[in-house]
């Protein structure tokens, strides 16, 4: 997730600083990249969070194997955060009202330290599940600091990234069937693929996401697989 922002986030604010006059430009730009960004962090916070323990294996290794559920839940959220939320700041800065970012992060942190405190009584899992979901009250902090000063409605947001939050979704209830036939790792990979398959099964269902679908192989895969493609 972090390699995916930190390669679109510049590329973003440099677009559009130099569309910051022209509104409807500015707009279209700004959705088109948060619909290419949905479309490979959706099912990643979704896959991490079903196939927690696989990815806690892989990332940290055997002994962090009591971490899987925060990292789950952690992965989950994130996605959300990125998708509504993480673009918010390139768009105060390239509108040149930086100090919306700032507003927007002071009133989160007035939800977040009480909810982290009061939540930390009931125990450490309360905490976590806590802090991790307490992020959407940021994102709706950022939906209506767009709404009003950037003129971005709440509405158009959600129904822009709508086809792929459908296509996660769908891949997650099918993740979840999988994992009920647990066969091993060697059936975790298998179970993996067929998610990965149904999710970009299911996309394709949307033709308007099929032009971003093959501008993403075309710069994702190597040249040797684009010429077999």
């Amino acid at each position: 997730m972090a390699l995916i922002t930190a390669s679109t986030v510049p590329v973003l604010f440099s677009a559009l600083s130099r569309l910051q006059n022209d509104s409807e430009q500015f707009n279209r730009t700004y959705f088109n990249m948060q619909r290419i960004v949905s479309i490979l962090i959706f099912p990643i916070g979704i896959g991490v969070y079903l196939y927690s323990d696989m990815a806690t294996q892989i990332l940290l290794g055997d002994q962090w194997s009591e971490a899987s559920q925060v990292i789950g839940i952690w992965a989950l959220t994130s996605s959300i955060m990125i998708v509504f939320g993480h673009f918010s700041s390139e768009v105060y800065r390239a509108k040149g009202r930086p100090k919306l970012s700032f507003f927007a992060q002071l009133l989160h942190l007035i939800v977040l330290i009480p909810a982290c405190i009061i939540s930390s009584k009931f125990g450490f899992w309360a905490l976590v599940y806590t802090r991790s979901w307490i992020r959407m009250e940021f994102v709706l902090v950022h939906l209506i600091f767009m709404k009003i000063a950037i003129g971005i409605p709440i509405f158009k947001t959600l129904k822009n990234v709508y086809p792929t939050a459908i296509a996660a979704v769908a891949m997650g209830l099918l993740g979840y069937i999988l994992q009920k036939y647990n066969g091993g790792t060697t059936w975790v990979f298998i179970s993996i693929f067929i998610c990965v398959l149904f999710y970009f099964g299911v996309l394709f269902l949307f033709p308007r996401l099929r032009k971003e679908i093959s501008l993403l192989t075309k710069r994702l895969l190597p040249k040797k697989v684009k010429k077999v493609i």
